[in-house]
């Protein structure tokens, strides 16, 4: 009895104990006077998301939507407080403006725990200024036009490994197809190696991109245990990207280095320009891309630049793992869900046939970057995937000193975590009327000008701004005039309508499998475009 009884008082400790904590956790914005739903013990305001009934994003949508007319609110995760920003203005003085006070993205790298987590979209402060800057050069428009021919033989092998699907009308899953293609173009244009995922089961670079972007119960609880307290991820030595990922970027990445260094081999490639670097910090290239960089107000107060952040094999394979990340998933699915509006939307697939059709016929058939260039209607319906489907939803910046917001009296701490809503403003019917509707008008030259500055943010926007974005877009239209260019889709039987998200992974995924039929393309008329 006397043990009943024990028990019992203890557990209605732990209760009374648990619920002090979370009040006084949940008064954090009221006592600053900022607007904040109900929030409910262990969830705060992310119930849903966090039982995995919503995608991240989605659930910052809702929460964006409700709140008309507040230029901004707070909400919490578990016990952590966060401050969406819904006014444009505002956005542009964290994102540009204000820039000095917003340089991290509020993530905690412990390099000697986990180096391979030590890239350019992690860092923070100076570590994160010297690699951008070393980094710029890769992605000039320069090196995009030196890579297309690598691209377009990744494109030339896709539609190939497709003709047999097309010729007896398959459906096929899309998602798996251009995440092949995706992982081929990185491996070439990154790594310097041929993946030959389209014909190869057993391909390591493809079994590894699954394996980063598959769900497990293992990273699922971890990400779980960082919700309701953060501060077991600086305590215990978590990894969030699997063992055996980190370990055969490690390994792959000191092969490479090691046997061009010592056979001499250099390459265009993103592999040669980080060999390079550990070679002479390359002073030469860091002063071309501070110029760039300048052009595109990539200045933190005044900060020096210098050689001091060594490139080592270890921080090379972390910028290789994170630029086959955001090369490889980011654009498959920016291409899947593409094609899902494209054969859910005729008339649209069929005027962008025939602008690949009239625009590869005045450059002899060839997927040229210039010809890319050259494809305006194809921009307005990579524009309009983007607004609907972007990949990260959200963009999160974390205070690095006490900043006042302008125009209000919210005076924000050092280490605040600020959150602007990209997938929330891009469906908001301000900015872009009848959000569902798939409508590659809005981009169109005189329409584009309508949009505000700020509401369109796919790429994010500022300094840290994706340094990747022109070699992205190039593969995806590359992608697209191939396929176009041979092939129409449709929907079927299988395809899901509309498309659905996997509530547990932080991109805005799309499942597993997006199903199309895939037809032969008969001969494109091009008078009228």
């Amino acid at each position: 009895m006397l043990d009943v009884l024990m028990t019992t008082l203890l557990a209605g400790m732990m209760f009374l104990l648990v619920y002090w904590y979370y009040s006084n956790a949940f008064s954090y914005w009221s006592k600053r006077g900022v607007h904040t739903p109900k929030p409910l013990p262990f969830f705060g305001n992310l119930k849903d998301s966090m039982l995995w009934r919503k995608n991240f994003a989605h659930a910052m949508t809702d929460m964006y939507l409700q709140a008309e007319g507040l230029p901004f609110l707070g909400f919490y995760r578990s016990a952590t407080p966060f401050l969406m920003l819904r006014d444009l203005d505002l956005i542009k003085h964290v994102m540009v403006k204000d820039f000095q006070f917003f340089g991290d993205r509020g993530i905690t790298v412990d390099e000697k725990r986990n180096p391979i987590g030590a890239h350019l979209f992690s860092l923070g402060g100076s570590p994160w200024r010297k690699l951008r800057v070393k980094l710029t050069p890769t992605f000039t428009a320069g090196k995009m036009r030196m890579m297309s021919g690598l691209v377009r033989e990744c494109c030339e092998e896709m539609v190939s490994w497709l003709q047999d699907s097309a010729a007896k009308e398959e459906d096929i899953e899309v998602k798996e197809v251009v995440a092949k293609f995706t992982t081929d173009v990185i491996g070439s244009c990154a790594f310097g190696l041929q993946m030959n995922s389209m014909r190869d089961p057993d391909s390591q670079f493809r079994k590894m991109g699954k394996k980063m972007f598959t769900p497990t119960l293992r990273n699922t609880l971890v990400r779980a245990a960082g919700s309701l307290a953060p501060i077991l991820l600086k305590i215990f030595p978590f990894r969030l990207a699997d063992r055996e990922v980190s370990d055969f970027f490690m390994k792959l990445v000191g092969e490479i280095v090691s046997y061009r260094e010592e056979n001499g081999i250099t390459r265009n490639d993103f592999m040669q320009l980080m060999i390079d670097l550990k070679k002479n910090n390359s002073a030469a290239g860091e002063d071309n891309a501070s110029n760039h960089e300048s052009s595109n107000h990539v200045t933190e107060n005044n900060h020096k630049l210098d050689d001091s952040y060594e490139i080592t094999n270890s921080r090379i394979a972390a910028q290789c793992l994170v630029f086959f990340v955001a090369g490889f998933e980011t654009s498959s699915t920016a291409l899947s869900c593409c094609l899902y509006e494209l054969a859910s939307n005729p008339d649209v697939q069929e005027r962008l046939a025939r602008e690949v059709a009239s625009v590869l016929g005045r450059h002899g058939g060839s997927i040229t970057y210039d010809a890319l260039q050259e494809m305006k209607y194809m921009d307005q319906v990579v524009d309009e995937t983007l607004r609907r489907y972007p990949p990260g939803g959200t963009l999160l910046r974390r205070c690095t000193r006490p900043y006042t917001l302008p125009g209000t009296s919210l005076h924000l701490d050092k280490g605040s975590l600020v959150i602007i809503p990209v997938h929330g403003l891009h469906h908001d019917p301000e900015y872009f009327p009848d959000p569902l509707r798939f409508d590659p008008e809005r981009f169109s030259e005189e329409n584009a000008k309508r949009v505000p500055q700020f509401a369109y943010l796919p790429f994010g926007e500022g300094p840290r701004i994706c340094i990747g974005l022109r070699f992205g877009r190039m593969q995806v239209k590359a992608c697209l005039a191939a396929l176009l260019s041979r092939y129409q889709f449709f929907t079927c039987a299988k395809t899901s309508t509309p498309l659905k998200f996997d509530p547990r992974v932080p991109l805005v995924t799309t499942p597993t499998e997006v199903w199309l039929t895939i037809k032969k393309r008969p001969a494109v008329k091009v008078a009228g475009l």
